[in-house]
This record gives structure tokens, C-alpha cells and sequence, in this order.
């Protein structure tokens, strides 16, 4: 490592023996603070299962400690000044130990926060050796009474969690120097990969439309190439991954030996107990991390750090923390996150420390931005987002570099060979790319599986995020370079390798992208001798660099969004955008141009449009001008491109390097609309930058009138109508009100619904005129008017000579309906008035008569005037249903027809009646009488009819009554009854049952016996 300069050091070092000599803080237990904002959204009461058990173990616990207050400053400023080539400390990084001396606690610190803990029953495990973290364990009653919080269990789809119920609280005494315990959960931190089992034919050329990236194609897509031919292949240089389980290294030397990559296995450090080989995507992300960072920089020494998960801490913060804390390489890689608002606010505080550790040891750190688009917070395989717009909190810090997702816009063109070369390879070179998103929004996507990025919460901009698309929105926006990321190409890995099964899966994820941008970076240790620290102030300079017409460095992605079901992501734009950032790269013009150490400056505006009306609103936009390579200077501001009559008014014309001014633009009412580019040029000596916006000029707000049609004829007497039509012009929105002028004497205008419309919109003017409004030509004025706004529109009416009404009749036919039943008749009432003198003989007649029916008009004509009556005659055999009947009256020229209904319903059934005569029949004892039946039919009837008797009184006999044919003959039969001697007097009812068929009546005859 490079020793810091003397004068530097010789402050800090008198800063550190000034900490040193502090004396031992006096700590009063029951006097506490509460650390706000460390408990994790899914420590929620709908999934709380109970307190855990108070003797379960809480490994490996984080506790955070913050920069000594007095050195906050000297931090910052060391941190700016390795990265300033004019600096004596530029690339004078510090080692671990050097960071702790000057920056970290103090001893006193140190022993008073591990002699608490201790005094609680914890077991100190280390102090970090940059002094920002303590690490030790203990069981959950010591948790719950030293940190005065509830350890509890939560069941979340699923699988039971733990984690504290409420914020922990600190001693008082611990203020300003513990920031916090990073985690007292389980909850594990996404791997932002995705795998499927590889299909047969992995690498497929254009025949198939199918590609899967081998470590040959990357080199050809991304330009790394030139590179290996050159020398620059990793050798000598080291890249540290983090992990969290073990791997079967068989599987790593099987990938490099089926890519034709040299052999070199990975170097694997165990921080503490060993997790084994976890397998599943646990093993796969791992492998995917080991195998592509070395696939890039294939010479590299890949150093693979695992730490076990415990109870309290993710394996990611301990092997992260050992990465940094024992300074293993220059660059490394983290393919995990967690949103920033699950990390807590301890959980971000140790993130920034740590990266911002690394930085000043020269270690660039390059983090997934995520793999749910732009909900940070929902894991990709959720099927719609819950948690909002998110980042991850630890791609997020202004300390590492996020790396996001794109993804190859191959669908057309030629970019494969059709066959493989012999290292799986068949890319012919670069590739276009869009915004990676496989997601639900899209229609082959589902799930949220898209580039993570978006706006942080947590930190404001940094100084190093000035480039032509950057937003003016204060805050520190993620991702700040991509690289490929989607299934749709996606990278090949080996994993269960066998000596029967090659084991190749394809993996997508901004996990890929990552550690194959550290793989790049590598070469750039390597081609420039140097560690970088936080390449973004190098990354960021390039960009603009690249704007203002320098070498091309970035791929710009101008297409596609990061929006996920759930969330509205953003949207790519030509230069910076929050999907892929600044663009995938330029392997070859990254690292052979990253020396370009010239002072120089940047120039960005904000926003990328502005939008004015003609004469109306005034376009602002923020100009910023960066430093680079500490570029001390001012620059002249002018700006061209602008549309006639529009007039720029900077803030200021000549601005200070590292400032910022405003530019201004008033256009007037006569300026065209359209939309304009313009070029905002800053010039500082022989350097001249520039930077385009957009102008868009819309119409002044108005509206217009039109009215149709432009004339109407008709005669005095009559109305008419016109049609008032009201656009809209920009942005007008408003009502308008409506009058009308030059209508004359016995006309009356009127509009409906009203005479205000909102436009858009149109109204109905009505006039109504009178038979003694003279005949002519009326020229009439419509005006619309909104305050200060009126437009006309001109119209004619043109009146004729009234025309005297021809005489006529009219026809009338009642009622509308009627009802019958087939077989029998019905009518209607027929009438004739006379209209404007009508005289003549109107002749009546009817249609559409049911079939077996008639209809008679009688009479069929009427003079003049009156009434006459239509009878309809239908028989048994007329269908029943509904019939419309038209009544047509005729009178020369004249025709005029009314209609009604007539319901025919169905007829009675056939029947048959039988009377006896006489009835009653009187018959004295001993003698004989009769009575005669008689047989009459109904509605068709035609049968036999016959007869029996019911029970006859005691001492009467009868014959029964022989059968009748109706009609007859014959249809009469006689009834003859004869009464015994002894029979009692009285009155008697002897019931004839009369049956032909299923008809049957009783015809009852009385019979009196004296």
C-alpha cells in the first residue's frame, strides 16, 4: 500500500493520540436512547407466533460503530483528494490499520463497548480491523435485557422467522459512537440471480434464435478481446467474492476447462464455520459469482469468501466486512441486496461505512443493483410488487458501484455464427441492448424480474454523479453501469458437474453483471498499475467525456423501462437513465483510456426538456459544470439552437468550475411552435464542452370556433339550426359562453343545452321564426368569448315567402286493439278530418288480415269528413296470434295509413248439450211417463251421444235411453219411467249421464210423484 503524505498523516496521527488520551466514558445503564428504525417490515403482528426461546443462540451478532465525530471531516476530504490527480494523496490508499489509527474509535472506545458487552454475558468475537464493527454472540434473554427488545418469532410464506419486535435501546454514554446492531433477524438478503437447467443445445446459432452467453461471447460483445491480445487477462491481479455458502470446486475447473479458460482454482476463505455446500440457487449464485468474475479477467486470482448465516447475521455482512477489513483485492464483487428500508437504519449506516472503508483503501466494490426492477423491496419471483418504488441499500451507497441489467435486442440482424467455435463461443460482436425487463409487464415476462434502480432514500447526490442525463433530483440514483442481465441470452454456468453430466444451467440477474464487471475492472488494475477506489468518479468523467464527443466508452440504452406489475419503473433516455445508468461498456476504450488524467471539466443540464407556450411561460434549466482531475477554472455559457424570438438569459454567463447557474428561456407570442435542440456550449480556454436540452414550444392556450353550416334557406314560419363547434389550442381548458347577433324581427334564437360550453365541446343555435318575418338574406354573427379570448364566426339565414300548407286530411282508427276468439267477430271505428280546407272522397281499405278471415268497411269511403266502422269476421279455423292490420286511406295523391292490433285467440273446444222436456215429469203411482232427451251440438261438435242413469228412487224402474247422433238423425231419444203402487210421494232427481268420447255431462230430470 502507498504510505499517505507527511503532512497528512502528521495531522491525523496528532488527531488519533488526542482521541487516544480520552479517559473512560462513564456509562449509566438505565440511561438509554433508543436506536429508531431497526425493525424489519416483516416483523409484523399478522405473522407474530410467539416470543422465541430465550436460550436460543444469537451468533455472530454486527454492532456498528460510527467514524470518530472529529474525523468525519477528514475523511470526506481524503476520500476527494485520492481521486484528484493534483492531490499529494491521490491513490494513496490506506490499509485497514491506517483507516482504524485515523479514523475508526479509539482504544478507550473499544474497551468500553466490549467491556459492556461482556459485563452482559456476550462473547466478544472480533473488532474489525478498521474499528467500524464488532462482532460477538449470545443467547436471546441476553439480547432481550441488554438491548431491552423482544425477540419474537414471525411465520412468513410460509417458513418461521425471528426477529426484534421493537427498536433496541443503547446507553446514553454510547451516543455518537455506536451506530447500532446491523441485524437481530434472520430474514436472508435476496440473491439477485435467476437459473434454469440448461436445454441441449445451449449455444445455439441463428437456426434456432436461441444464445447463451459462454465467456468467449462476452469478450466479443463487450470488446474485452483486444484486451487479451494485448496482455491484459487479470494476471496478478485479485478479485474477492462474497459469499455465503461453499462450493464444489470441481464444478469451477469443469466450466474453465469446457470454455477453453486456463486452468486456476479459485482461492476460498472460510470466516469462521464452515456452511458447507448449500446447494440449489444458494450454490448457484455462488458459482455463477467464482466462474464469470474469472471468466473476464481470466487470469485473475478469484479470492471466494464464505461466511455461515446465523440467527442475527447474514453470511453476506460477514464475509463483506472480512473482504474489507483484510483488504484481500483491489476489487470485489456482491451479488445480494436488501432494500434500504428492510436494512434499517443500522443496517445502512454499516453499508456506507464499510464501502466508504473500502474506498479509501483502494478497493472498488461493485454491488447488484437488484433483480425486481424498481421495487427494490418485493423479490423478483413475487408475481406483483407491494413495497413501492426501492433500492437496494447496499448498491445504493455514494461509496460502491451499482451495477444494473440489460438485455440483447437481437430479434434482428445477424449477431451469431451458426456454429460454435471450439470455446462454446458464436457471438460476431457487439450486440444493441435495451432496459433488461423478463418481468409480468412484459408479454414472454413474469414475476418482477427486471434492472433494479431508482431513486435512494438515504443519501443525497454525490459529487462524482454529474453526466448528460443525470437527474436534478438531489438524491443519489442507481443503477451506475449495466451489463447484460436477462434469461433471454442468458450467462452459462457449471454446477453438479459429474463424469456423466456436464451440469450447465443459464443465469440471468444483475448478479451476473456484476461480478463480470469486476472481472473488467481487473483489467484496468492491471493495465494502469493502480488501485481505483470508487470508480464512478472515473466512470461518471467518461460519460461526459463521451458526450461532449470524446472516446465512446459506454453503450447508451435509449430503450425499454425497469417497471415491474405493481410499479411504475423509468423509463431509458439517451445518457444517464435510472434502469441501466450510464450503459453497459467498452471493455477495450474503459480500461486502455482510463488514464486520461488531464484536468478537464464536465457540463450537465437538468432537465432534458422543458416545456413553454408562445409568449407564455418561461423554460428553466440548471446548468452544473463538474471538476476533473482538479480542474480549477471558470467557463463561459452560451447556447445556440433557439427557435426565432426566443430570448436565453443565463444566471450567469461565466461560472465557476464546480458550480452552477441557470438558463433561462422566454420565447414570444410570435415564435414557432415545434420542438428545438438546443446546445449549451461552456468554454474555459481551449476546452469547450457542450450538452444538448429539448425546448418544446406549444400554442398559447386559445380556442376556436366554428360553425356549420355556413347557411341555411327555409320559409318564414319555419326554424332551423346551426352547429357551434369549440376546440381547444396547447393547453386551453376553459368555457365559453355564446351570443349570436344580426338575427332580425320575428326570429328567436335559442341555444341548447345552454349557451356555455367547456371546451372541447359544441352547442346547438336554434331559430325559431314567424309567417310574418319578411323574406331575405340575414347575415348572423356567432361569438364565443373566455375573458380577454373572443372569436366569431359568420353564418347566413336565408328566409322565402311562406308557402301556404296543401290541404290534407288526417286519419284516425280506434281502438288500437282488440280481442277475439276465433270464430267470432270484432270492430273498429274508422275517421276522417279535414286539414287546410281539405274536400274530397276518401277511399278506406285494409291489409293484413289473419288467413280465414274477413274484413268489411262499411261504409268504404267517407266525404270529407267522418266515421265509418271496419268489422272483422274470422271462423274456427282462423290461426291464433297477434296481426297488425293497416288502414290505408286513399284521396288522389294523397295516402295516409293507421294501424291496430287484433289478438285472435284460440276457439272453444267442440261440445254438446242435452236438455230433457219435460222436466220435471209428473207420474202418479202405479202408472208410466217419460220425458225426451234432446241432443244439440257447439263449435263443431259431431258424435254419438250416450246415456245411463244414476241410482233411480226406491220402486221406479226406467229404460235407459238409447243413443243420439248429433247432428241428427236422429237427436232425440225418450227417457220412460214407470212408478210402483207403493211408491212414497215426492220429489225426485234421477241424473242422466250423457257421454260421447271425453265429453260427459249430467243432465238431471225431476220426477214428482203425487
Amino acid at each position: 500500500m502507498h504510505k499517505l503524505t507527511k503532512t497528512f498523516l502528521s495531522a491525523l496521527l496528532l488527531l488519533f493520540m488526542v482521541t487516544q488520551a480520552l479517559a473512560q466514558r462513564a456509562i449509566n445503564d438505565s440511561d438509554r436512547v433508543t436506536l429508531h428504525g431497526n425493525v424489519h417490515p416483516l416483523a409484523r403482528t399478522e405473522f407474530d407466533r410467539g416470543s422465541a426461546d430465550p436460550n436460543m443462540a444469537m451468533d455472530n451478532i454486527i454492532m456498528s460503530l460510527s467514524v470518530r465525530p472529529s474525523a468525519q471531516a477528514a475523511l470526506v476530504q481524503l476520500l476527494k483528494d485520492q481521486q484528484d490527480p493534483k492531490s499529494p494523496s491521490y491513490h494513496k490508499w490506506l490499509t485497514p490499520q491506517q483507516f482504524a489509527a485515523h479514523f475508526g474509535p479509539t482504544d478507550q472506545d473499544i474497551t468500553d463497548v466490549t467491556n459492556w458487552l461482556k459485563s452482559h454475558g456476550f462473547r466478544v468475537n472480533s473488532v474489525a480491523n478498521g474499528r467500524l464493527s464488532i462482532t460477538f454472540s449470545g443467547r436471546v434473554q441476553q439480547v432481550e435485557q441488554a438491548f431491552q427488545t423482544n425477540i419474537r418469532q414471525y411465520q412468513v410464506n410460509g417458513k418461521m422467522h425471528h426477529a426484534n419486535a421493537t427498536d433496541p435501546t443503547i446507553p446514553r454514554a454510547f451516543t455518537g459512537l455506536v451506530n447500532g446492531l446491523v441485524s437481530l433477524n434472520d430474514f436472508p438478503k435476496h440473491r439477485n440471480s435467476n437459473a434454469h437447467q440448461l436445454p441441449p443445445l445451449f449455444n445455439n446459432g441463428t437456426g434456432t434464435g436461441t444464445h447463451f452467453l459462454a465467456p468467449g461471447d462476452f469478450a466479443a460483445i463487450y470488446n474485452v478481446t483486444p484486451l487479451y491480445t494485448a496482455g491484459i487477462d487479470g494476471t496478478g491481479q485479485n478479485i474477492a467474492i462474497v459469499g455465503r455458502t461453499n462450493i464444489n470446486i470441481n464444478d469451477v475447473r469443469a466450466f474453465r476447462s469446457f470454455f477453453s479458460l486456463p486452468p486456476k482454482d479459485p482461492v476460498i476463505f472460510v470466516n469462521g464455520p464452515d456452511p458447507g455446500d448449500l446447494g440449489g440457487n444458494e450454490e448457484t449464485e455462488a458459482l455463477l459469482d467464482v466462474e464469470w468474475s474469472g471468466a473476464v479477467a481470466k487470469n485473475a486470482n478469484i479470492e471466494f469468501v464464505v461466511s455461515a448465516s446465523t440467527s442475527t447475521t447474514d453470511g453476506v455482512d460477514l464475509s463483506a466486512s472480512f473482504i474489507v477489513n483484510n483488504n484481500l483485492a483491489h476489487v470485489m464483487s456482491t451479488s445480494f441486496g436488501l432494500c434500504e428500508a428492510a436494512l434499517g437504519a443500522t443496517g445502512n449506516m454499516f453499508w456506507n461505512s464499510l464501502w466508504s472503508q473500502a474506498a479509501s483503501q483502494g478497493i472498488t466494490s461493485f454491488v447488484a443493483s437488484g433483480d425486481s426492477g424498481a421495487a427494490g423491496c418485493d423479490g423478483s419471483g413475487s408475481l406483483s410488487a407491494t413495497g413501492g418504488p426501492a433500492v437496494s441499500g447496499l448498491s445504493s451507497t455514494p461509496f460502491n458501484v451499482a451495477v444494473g441489467g440489460t438485455e440483447f435486442n437481437d430479434g434482428a440482424g445477424t449477431f451469431w455464427a451458426d456454429g460454435n467455435n471450439p470455446d462454446q463461443s458464436s457471438a460476431l460482436g457487439y450486440i444493441p441492448e435495451v432496459v433488461w425487463n423478463e418481468s409480468g409487464t412484459t408479454a414472454t415476462g413474469s414475476g418482477l424480474f427486471a434492472s433494479g434502480g431508482g431513486v435512494s432514500t438515504q443519501y443525497t447526490k454525490p459529487a462524482f454523479q454529474i453526466a448528460p442525463g443525470v437527474p436534478a433530483d438531489g438524491q443519489r440514483d442507481v443503477p451506475d453501469v449495466s451489463l447484460t442481465s436477462a434469461l433471454h441470452d442468458g450467462y452459462m454456468v457449471i454446477q453438479g458437474n459429474t463424469p456423466t453430466a456436464l451440469g450447465l444451467q443459464v443465469v440471468g440477474g444483475t448478479s451476473a453483471a456484476s461480478p463480470s464487471f469486476a472481472g473488467i475492472m481487473a483489467l484496468v488494475v492491471q493495465k494502469t498499475g493502480s488501485a481505483q477506489g470508487n470508480a464512478n468518479n472515473s466512470f461518471y468523467f467518461m460519460a461526459s467525456n463521451q458526450a461532449a464527443g470524446g472516446i465512446a466508452v459506454f453503450h447508451d440504452t435509449t430503450s425499454g423501462d425497469n417497471s415491474v406489475p405493481g410499479v411504475a419503473g423509468f423509463a431509458a433516455t439517451a445518457g444517464y437513465d435510472l434502469s441501466t445508468g450510464l450503459g453497459s461498456v467498452d471493455a477495450a476504450n474503459l480500461v486502455n483510456f482510463w488514464n486520461n488524467n488531464a484536468a478537464d471539466f464536465s457540463i450537465a443540464a437538468a432537465p432534458a426538456s422543458q416545456s413553454v407556450t408562445q409568449g407564455g411561460t418561461t423554460g428553466n434549466y440548471t446548468i452544473t459544470l463538474g471538476t476533473i482531475n482538479g480542474f480549477a477554472g471558470t467557463a463561459n455559457l452560451s447556447v445556440t439552437g433557439l427557435p426565432a424570438g426566443a430570448t436565453p438569459a443565463f444566471g450567469s454567463a461565466s461560472v465557476a468550475v464546480s458550480g452552477s447557474t441557470t438558463l433561462s428561456i422566454v420565447t414570444a407570442p410570435t415564435t414557432p411552435v415545434g420542438a428545438y435542440t438546443l446546445t449549451i456550449t461552456a468554454a474555459s480556454g481551449t476546452l469547450t464542452h457542450s450538452t444538448t436540452v429539448s425546448l418544446v414550444v406549444n400554442p398559447t392556450p386559445d380556442f376556436t370556433l366554428s360553425v356549420a353550416p355556413g347557411s341555411q334557406t327555409i320559409n318564414a314560419g319555419d326554424s332551423t339550426s346551426f352547429t357551434a363547434s369549440i376546440g381547444v389550442i396547447g393547453s386551453y381548458a376553459g368555457t365559453v359562453t355564446l351570443s349570436v347577433s344580426g338575427v332580425p324581427a320575428g326570429a328567436t334564437p335559442t341555444f341548447a343545452p345552454g349557451n356555455s360550453v367547456v371546451a372541447p365541446g359544441s352547442v346547438t343555435l336554434s331559430l325559431a321564426t314567424t309567417t310574418s318575418l319578411a323574406p331575405g338574406s340575414y347575415p348572423l354573427t356567432i361569438t364565443a368569448t373566455d375573458g380577454t379570448l373572443t372569436h366569431s364566426a359568420g353564418v347566413t339565414l336565408v328566409v322565402n315567402q311562406p308557402v301556404p300548407p296543401p290541404a290534407d286530411f288526417t286519419l284516425s282508427v280506434f281502438p288500437a286493439s282488440q280481442t277475439v276468439q276465433a270464430g267470432q267477430n270484432s270492430g273498429y271505428g274508422i275517421s276522417v278530418a279535414p286539414v287546410n280546407g281539405f274536400m274530397g272522397v276518401v277511399v278506406l281499405s285494409v291489409s293484413g288480415l289473419p288467413a280465414n278471415s274477413t274484413g268489411t268497411i262499411a261504409p268504404s269511403s267517407i266525404a270529407t269528413s267522418g266515421t265509418t266502422n271496419l268489422t272483422v269476421n274470422t271462423n274456427l279455423n282462423t290461426a291464433p296470434g297477434m296481426y297488425t292490420l293497416t288502414i290505408t286511406a286513399t284521396s288522389g295523391n294523397l295516402v295516409h295509413t293507421g294501424t291496430v292490433t287484433l289478438n285472435v285467440t284460440p276457439p272453444p273446444p267442440p261440445d254438446f248439450t242435452v236438455t230433457a222436456d219435460p222436466s220435471p215429469v209428473t207420474i202418479k203411482r202405479g202408472t208410466s211417463g217419460g220425458t225426451t232427451l234432446s241432443g244439440s251440438g257447439s263449435n263443431g261438435f259431431t258424435g254419438t251421444i250416450s246415456f245411463a242413469l244414476g241410482p233411480l228412487p226406491t220402486l221406479v224402474t226406467a229404460n235407459v235411453p238409447g243413443s243420439i247422433k248429433v247432428p241428427p238423425p236422429p237427436s232425440t231419444s225418450a227417457l220412460n219411467l214407470t212408478v210402483d203402487k207403493k211408491a212414497k210421494s215426492g220429489t225426485y232427481t234421477i241424473n242422466v249421464i250423457c257421454t260421447s268420447g271425453a265429453i260427459s255431462h249430467t243432465v238431471p230430470v225431476t220426477l214428482i210423484i203425487p
